[in-house]
């Protein structure tokens, strides 16, 4: 047997595969978040998430169009606030949550709605890094009330999904 064929033989039990990306599977491993988040406590998750719950409510995003929902008014640790809600499975009910969020949103198919999911985590895997401090993620506006409002409709919704 050839070199080649005694390597290839030998290390063909632990060659790494890609997985391949399904945008319809999303997986709390695919969220990977900064260290900012780690040492948060579950209670605190939970009051941060809802506290996003009240404030996507009070500035009034569910009567906006589509086009209002596009500046970028979010920042990291926002979404990283709703990811990490995500990461720990918590399990918000939002009694009518057509009071929260735009239609369009809530009109979504399944489909649509765990892609753009995926889309959000994507983006923040790429653009936010691991390393990056609380007030540095307070500044970085990167995010629009549209993402906050996938995140958060999914949030209340992907238990019965």
């Amino acid at each position: 047997m050839a070199m080649g064929g005694i390597f290839q033989k030998a290390f063909k039990s632990i060659k790494l595969t890609k997985r391949d990306y399904d945008p319809e599977i999303i997986t709390v491993s695919d969220i990977e978040l900064p260290i900012i988040y780690k040492d948060m406590d579950m209670d605190r998750i939970i009051r941060d998430v809802k506290s996003e719950f009240q404030t996507y409510k009070s500035l009034g995003y569910r009567f906006k169009e589509n086009k209002e929902l596009q500046d970028k008014e979010y920042y990291s640790f926002q979404i990283g606030i709703l990811l990490n809600g995500l990461k720990h499975d918590i399990d918000i009910k939002i009694r009518n949550i057509k009071e929260y969020i735009p239609s369009f949103i809530i009109n979504s198919t399944k489909e649509n709605l765990q892609y753009q999911v995926s889309e959000i985590v994507k983006k923040f895997d790429k653009e936010v890094p691991k390393n990056i401090g609380d007030i540095i993620a307070r500044d970085d506006f990167i995010w629009t009330p549209i993402e906050a409002g996938y995140l958060l409709y999914y949030i209340a919704k992907y238990k019965e999904l």
